[in-house]
């Protein structure tokens, strides 16, 4: 169901006076049927984050994710402790060596690098196809995640890639995926978006998320109550508050402040970008 401009009402008349909805699917839930088990900190009565964890429903980038997981801890790597690579990509095929002209199908192709990813840092890009890390063959996401686990984190190895048909030879650097900025999981409390819960998108949450590479901005965590019922949706990614590009949840906190709860929000949601405005 689409709906393109949705008036709704507000649990608090006296933050929220009018509702629209443009361009998103407003009462799907992220991916529905692909349910993942976020490690997110839970937030106290008080708004303090304390420990432990609760499973949510972010976006999800692939479904390969899951088989890559299981072989990474089959290695014996703690999620937190694994080296993260920052790509998304698929083998390679017998139609698609053809298409690369490098003959004998082998290898991992390289769709998408996280601009911070360690084969970036080493030289690597969209195109390049992996072949082999640590001096192991891989043919598959899985069989990357593993070597990667096997080899552990604070590190450096050999990764093989071809480019051009032409095998080159680069140093990567095996770290866990790096929390900048902090993810600063933060529950609203006031206002139309009372009972929001979001987070700072960065590398780690990417990771622990299987959110897409290119993701950006603040994730919605949670959204109960007055945030649900404005449209917003476990699993939104929040772009932009009244033009503004989001970066973490401080400046989206700040924005809401600034604008004294009025806000119009870029929301991306499966794939599809939207906008959602709250106030008068």
């Amino acid at each position: 169901e689409r709906i393109d401009q949705h008036p709704a009402r507000c649990a608090d008349a006296e933050g929220c006076r009018q509702v629209s909805i443009d361009g998103l699917p407003f009462e799907a839930e992220p991916r529905p049927g692909q349910r993942l088990r976020a490690r997110l900190r839970r937030v106290d009565d008080t708004g303090d984050q304390v420990g432990g964890h609760r499973e949510t429903d972010p976006v999800r980038a692939t479904g390969a994710r899951e088989d890559r997981r299981v072989h990474a801890d089959q290695a014996g790597a703690e999620t937190l402790s694994r080296p993260w690579l920052g790509l998304e990509g698929q083998p390679v095929d017998g139609d698609l060596a053809a298409a690369l002209g490098i003959g004998t199908p082998r290898g991992v192709l390289i769709d998408a690098l996280h601009p911070e990813s360690p084969l970036a840092s080493a030289g690597l890009a969209p195109g390049d196809v992996i072949i082999d890390l640590g001096g192991d063959r891989v043919d598959s996401l899985s069989e990357l995640d593993f070597r990667a686990a096997t080899l552990g984190t604070d590190r450096a190895a050999d990764v093989g890639f071809l480019r051009s048909g032409t095998r080159q030879d680069a140093r990567l650097a095996l770290a866990p995926a790096p929390e900048d900025p902090p993810r600063a999981l933060t529950r609203i409390r006031r206002g139309a978006l009372t009972r929001l819960t979001v987070l700072s998108v960065n590398p780690a949450v990417i990771e622990e998320l299987d959110l897409s590479v290119s993701a950006r901005g603040v994730l919605v965590a949670e959204a109960r109550g007055p945030s649900r019922r404005v449209g917003l949706r476990a699993g939104d990614l929040l772009l932009e508050a009244n033009g503004e590009p989001l970066t973490d949840t401080a400046g989206f906190l700040g924005e809401l402040e600034r604008s004294r709860g009025r806000v119009r929000l870029d929301v991306l949601r499966n794939g599809q970008r939207g906008t959602i405005t709250v106030g008068g």
